[in-house]
């Protein structure tokens, strides 16, 4: 399981703060759960719809926003107990987060900008269902086999569920050490060049 957690705190100018923000979430379907003069509490989902979305927005998540003096302070915390985040699923949270700095400090609407990426974020996650096939299919037939000759119909569906499971999950893994990998490279290259 992977608990996302993004804190950010910024400088921005205006009366309406308090009111930018709760736009900015409502629009994406957030609900404030509580309001106070400096600060708003705002949720989303919850662990047993976890079980059955495909929106990465729509995780179990509690953010905290707090306005003081023009500085804001926001905590995101998306709890992904039953959930299989991919990259592209944290990209999309780090997009949200800077989106919703920027819809504070400058006049631009990214709503539309928002629901694009979230698009472009469920079309990336197709393929891990191509994976689940595979890997139920790959260890779902011998399953099934040992199943049959057993008599114990419960191996075949296990074997089905931890064979798309573990080649998904094996799959994301790869993934991260991908671009985990290709960070380091990154970074060590801006060192090189400084």
């Amino acid at each position: 399981m992977i608990t996302i957690r993004r804190h950010i705190l910024f400088d921005a100018a205006g009366d309406d703060l308090l009111e930018r923000s709760v736009q900015y979430f409502e629009q994406s379907g957030f609900k404030v759960v509580d309001r106070q003069e400096q600060g708003l509490t705002i949720k989303r989902g919850s662990a047993a719809l976890n079980m059955c979305t495909f929106n990465p927005l729509k995780v179990k998540s509690a953010i905290r926003v707090t306005i003081k003096e023009g500085m804001v302070t926001a905590t995101f915390e998306v709890d992904t107990v039953y959930q299989l985040m991919s990259v592209e699923d944290e990209k999309l949270w780090d997009l949200f987060v800077d989106n919703f700095k920027l819809y504070l400090t400058s006049d631009i609407d990214f709503v539309s900008v928002n629901e694009r990426a979230l698009r472009a974020t469920k079309k990336g996650n197709l393929k891990y269902l191509g994976w689940a096939l595979l890997g139920a299919v790959v260890v779902g037939v011998p399953a099934g086999v040992i199943a049959y000759l057993t008599d114990i119909d419960s191996i075949a569906s296990t074997g089905v569920a931890l064979g798309a499971f573990g080649l998904v999950m094996k799959k994301m893994n790869d993934e991260r050490k991908r671009n985990a990998n290709s960070d380091e490279r990154g970074s060590s290259t801006i060192r090189r060049s400084l």
